[in-house]
């Protein structure tokens, strides 16, 4: 089932990903992966970041940063949720510091939500590699100043369908 969530995640499929509309269908292809992940045990998730590759986590990755702001958009921490899931997952691919700054995003997104992000980051705690993990946790008891958007050279703004992070590096 990873395998077959993995090969739907071309790079003629995910071309243009990260800019495009949210949501979109790459976004379900994703969490198609996330579901087999959840749904696979715990040595098979451990192996799993080293199928992933840099193109697929950074896949994630951008998963991760469209789910904060679809969250932000609907009202609904479910899509933060996800995003969690992508990050924690994601950084088992790429550099783990890529993952941290999605982190900001998804705790933005749900303290904007008026919601504890912290028990959030738990849930993920389990796919997450043990070089992560203390990152995960610990990131909604940063200072604000070091865990916030603008740390992580993002903005909050918005595209023609409403809420979006914005890039600024």
């Amino acid at each position: 089932m990873i395998d077959d969530a993995l090969a739907a995640l071309t790079p003629e499929r995910t071309r243009g990903y990260g800019p495009g509309p949210i949501p979109g269908e790459v976004d379900d292809d994703v969490r198609r992966l996330l579901a087999a992940v959840r749904g696979a045990d715990a040595d098979a998730r451990g192996a799993i970041g080293r199928r992933l590759g840099d193109r697929v986590g950074m896949i994630l990755l951008l998963f991760a940063e469209r789910m904060a702001a679809l969250a932000v958009r609907t009202g609904d921490p479910g899509p933060a949720r996800e995003g969690l899931d992508a990050a924690t997952l994601g950084a088992r691919a790429v550099d783990r510091r890529d993952g941290l700054v999605r982190l900001s995003l998804l705790d933005d997104a749900l303290r904007r939500l008026g919601l504890d992000p912290s028990p959030f980051f738990a849930a993920a705690e389990d796919l997450a590699a043990p070089d992560f993990r203390e990152g995960l946790l610990g990131f909604p008891a940063r200072p604000p100043e070091s865990r916030s958007i603008a740390a992580m050279k993002y903005e909050a703004g918005a595209d023609a369908d409403g809420f979006r992070y914005l890039c600024r590096w």
